[in-house]
């Protein structure tokens, strides 16, 4: 099943309830920048992802190819913050992740408690 997002505007930030699977390049480029646009199109600079429902499964060339397409689009300079809630048996893979898009400065973390997430993101 392909990756699916619900958008919620709240008072704070952009909630985003994915569900689905997302494994490839492509298909994580495609979610991370229906984010973007989102943000984008509600003025919203913080998002906060439930991806407890997601089985999001790169691998070390997906992600690291992930990060270089959002680098290459200068989306660190968008100013937004992003904090996931990961599944409890994906979280290792969405910290590489976490890893990678921080390195190239995109403010991006992963929590396994949503009152962690929330509590980082509205920091």
């Amino acid at each position: 099943m392909p990756l699916t997002t619900t958008f919620t505007v709240t008072d704070r930030y952009l909630l985003v309830i994915a569900q689905g699977a997302a494994q490839t390049a492509d298909e994580l480029t495609e979610y991370a920048l229906s984010l973007v646009e989102e943000a984008r199109k509600t003025g919203q600079t913080r998002i906060l992802l439930d991806e407890t429902r997601a089985a999001i499964t790169p691998d070390t060339f997906d992600i690291v190819l992930l990060a270089d397409r959002l680098d290459a689009l200068r989306v660190a300079n968008l100013g937004i913050r992003t904090a996931a809630v990961c599944a409890p048996d994906n979280c290792e893979v969405e910290r590489s992740i976490e890893t990678a898009l921080r390195n190239r400065s995109i403010s991006y973390r992963v929590f396994d408690d949503k009152a962690a997430a929330e509590a980082w993101l509205l920091a």
